[in-house]
C-alpha cells in the first residue's frame, strides 16, 4: 500500500476505500487528469449539466421555503409532515402498507393509506410531479423510501435529500421492517435511553495512506464539537482499531453516537453473492502487507444477536458504507475509476443487519460509492490545522454532529450537506463556464477537481432508516 501523496509537486487526490488484497480502490487521482475529463464531459453535456443545476437548484429553494413557514417546525415530523414512499410496481404494497402503519400513524401521516407512489420514470421529473407540485400544506419534509435501489433508485433518494428529509428502509423481509418499526417507536415513548456519551474510531495505516488524513482531520473537530455539548468520548483510534479492538469497544459501548472513519471494502472482483455481505464493511487496522480478509472487517456478520448499540445512531465515513451503485457516479463523468463495481446497484449488508436488530441502532448514515478526502479536507492546504481551525469543509460534518447529539431528527441533521449539493454544483457550473475556451492554470484544474469530488461526496451521503428517528439520551445536551 506504499505510494507517495505529492506527483510533479501537486497534490493528488484521495479515496477510502481498499480491495480484500489491501490496495487502494481507488488510485490516486492527479487534479489535472480530473479536471481535463470533466471539462471534456462537460463541453459535450453541458446543456444537461445546466439542467441538473437549475433543478438542484429548484429542490433546495422549496425546502427552505418550506423550513421558513412560521407554522412549521423543519425538526417536527407532526408539524413539517411524514409521508413514505413505495415504488407502484412493488408486489407485496398492501403487506408493507400494513407493517408500516403504526409508525406512519405515530409520525401523524394524514392518510396511512396513501402513500407516495414512485412509477419508475426519471427520478427529477417525478419529484417535480409527485412532491415538489405539492402544496405546501401537502408537502410533508420527511420522505421514507420503503424498498431497495432496484425499485426506488439511488438517484430518486439523492436528488429527494435536496427537497426533503429522506431516509431509506431496505430490509430483507416485511418481519425486520416490523422489528425496526416497534423498535423506533419503543424508542420514542422512552423505551431506552442511551447515554450522554459519543464512540469515535479511526484507523490510521501511516504517512501516504488517506486513512491517516481521516483520522487526523476529521476525527478531532468531531470529537471536539462532542464535548462542547459536554459528552463524554471514547475513542478507539489507530492501532487500537483493530477488528477485536473495535468489536470489544462496539459491544461494551451505550454510546449515542457511533462514528467510524476508515477504508469501506470494495470487493468488485468477487462474485455478487460475496459483495452483497461484505461490500462497504469496515477495513480495521492491519499490518503492513496483509489483506482485508475476515480477520479485519467488521461485517453484517460480525453483529450479534445480543443487544448492540441499542438506541444509537451510527454514522460510518468510508467507501460503499451505505452501498454500492453498480457503476459509480465518477465513471459517468469520465473519471478514471473501475468500469463496473457490481453487477447491481444494492445497500451494504452491515447497515441492513444495524437496522433489522430488534436491540440496535435506530438510524445508520454512510457514504454510496467511493468517498473521497476532498469532501472534507482541501488536499492541498497545510498539513496541520492551526489553533483549532479546521478546514471549512468539515463544516457540515460537524453540524450533523451536534444536531444528532441534540436529538434533532436525523434526516433534518442532514440538511446542510444535502444542501451543500447545489452550492457546490453551481460553483463547477460557473468556474467550467469562464474557463470552457482553453488551458486552464494549475490553481483552477485544481479547483474544478477539488470542487467536483465535494459536490460528488455530499450526493452521496445518505441516510439509512426513518429520517424522523432521533437520539433520546439520558441527560439529553440543551446547548
Amino acid at each position: 500500500m506504499a505510494w507517495t501523496a505529492c506527483l510533479s509537486n501537486r497534490v493528488i487526490l484521495l479515496g477510502n476505500g481498499a480491495t480484500p488484497s489491501g490496495e487502494l480502490y481507488l488510485p490516486p487521482l492527479d487534479p489535472h487528469v480530473l479536471a481535463e475529463a470533466l471539462r471534456e464531459r462537460y463541453r459535450d453535456e453541458s446543456l444537461l449539466l445546466n439542467a441538473i443545476t437549475n433543478n438542484i437548484q429548484a429542490n433546495a429553494t422549496f425546502r427552505v421555503e418550506r423550513e421558513r413557514k412560521p407554522t412549521v417546525d423543519p425538526g417536527d415530523p407532526l408539524s413539517a409532515g411524514w409521508t413514505y414512499c413505495l415504488a407502484a410496481s412493488q408486489h407485496n404494497r398492501h403487506e408493507i402498507k400494513e407493517v408500516i402503519r403504526p409508525l406512519a400513524k405515530h409520525r401523524g401521516m394524514r392518510d396511512p393509506d396513501s402513500p407516495l407512489l414512485y412509477d419508475g420514470t426519471d427520478p427529477q421529473s417525478w419529484i417535480e410531479r409527485q412532491y415538489t407540485s405539492l402544496p405546501d400544506e401537502e408537502r410533508p419534509l420527511f420522505v421514507l423510501l420503503v424498498g431497495g435501489p432496484d425499485a426506488l433508485p439511488f438517484a430518486l433518494q439523492s436528488h429527494l435529500d435536496v427537497a426533503a428529509s429522506v431516509g431509506r428502509i431496505d430490509l430483507d423481509s416485511p418481519d425486520d421492517i416490523k422489528a425496526y418499526v416497534d423498535k423506533l417507536i419503543r424508542s420514542d415513548g422512552g423505551g431506552h435511553l442511551t447515554d450522554p456519551r459519543a464512540l469515535f474510531a479511526a484507523t490510521d495505516q501511516g504517512s501516504g495512506d488517506p486513512t491517516s488524513l481521516s483520522r487526523a482531520f476529521m476525527i478531532p473537530p468531531l470529537v471536539n464539537a462532542a464535548t462542547n455539548l459536554g459528552l463524554q468520548v471514547d475513542q478507539v483510534l489507530g492501532n487500537d482499531c483493530t477488528k477485536t479492538g473495535l468489536l470489544d469497544a462496539l459491544a461494551t459501548s451505550a454510546a449515542s453516537l457511533v462514528y467510524t472513519a476508515s477504508h469501506g471494502l470494495g470487493a468488485s472482483e468477487l462474485p455478487l453473492e460475496e459483495q452483497l455481505q461484505i461490500n462497504g464493511s469496515i477495513c480495521c487496522q492491519i499490518e503492513p502487507g496483509q489483506g482485508y480478509t475476515d480477520g479485519a472487517l467488521v461485517a453484517a456478520h460480525d453483529v450479534p444477536s445480543a443487544p448492540f448499540l441499542e438506541g444509537s445512531i451510527f454514522f460510518q465515513f468510508a467507501c460503499f458504507g451505505y452501498g454500492t451503485p453498480a457503476v459509480s457516479s465518477l465513471a459517468r463523468w469520465h473519471v478514471p475509476v473501475p468500469a463496473q463495481n457490481s453487477s447491481r446497484d444494492f445497500v451494504a449488508a452491515l447497515p441492513k443487519r444495524l437496522l433489522a436488530h430488534p436491540r440496535g441502532p435506530l438510524t445508520f448514515v454512510g457514504h454510496l460509492d467511493i468517498a473521497l478526502l476532498a469532501g472534507f479536507h482541501d488536499e492541498s492546504g497545510p498539513a496541520k490545522p492551526t489553533q483549532g481551525h479546521w478546514d471549512i469543509r468539515m463544516a457540515p460534518f460537524i453540524a450533523a454532529v451536534r444536531d444528532l447529539l441534540l436529538g434533532q431528527p436525523v434526516g433534518y441533521s442532514m440538511r446542510t450537506l444535502n444542501l451543500t449539493l447545489g452550492l457546490l454544483n453551481q460553483d463547477l457550473v460557473e468556474t467550467w463556464d469562464a474557463h470552457a475556451g482553453g488551458a486552464t492554470q494549475a490553481d483552477i484544474e485544481d479547483h474544478i477537481a477539488g470542487t467536483f469530488l465535494r459536490r460528488n461526496d455530499a450526493e452521496n451521503y445518505m441516510v439509512l432508516g426513518d429520517p424522523a428517528a432521533r437520539l433520546h439520551i439520558a441527560d439529553q445536551p440543551d446547548t
